[in-house]
């Protein structure tokens, strides 16, 4: 997980540098949706993780619980990293 937070931090890097661009995101439709990207990743990662964190607590079927977490950061989950 801390290496996909370190990958959408370093997409936002590249495209200030590229467009020389200090703070916020200046109409520039490609570094709003990097920061979008990032702030949805950590929004939504703290909840997802403490979700499969009470269902482990509460001795949910340990299979369910591994696809869930696969789920979530695969291609095809809400927090997936392309």
């Amino acid at each position: 997980m801390n290496i996909f937070h370190i990958k959408l931090s370093f997409d936002i890097i590249t495209v200030r540098k590229r467009e020389k661009l200090g703070l916020g995101g200046g109409g520039n439709s490609q570094l709003t949706n990097a920061i979008r990207a990032h702030a949805n990743f950590i929004e939504y990662s703290l909840l997802a993780v403490l979700l499969l964190f009470i269902l482990e607590m509460q001795n949910f079927i340990s299979i369910a619980i591994y696809i869930a977490g696969v789920s979530l950061f695969s291609a095809g989950g809400p927090l997936a990293i392309s």
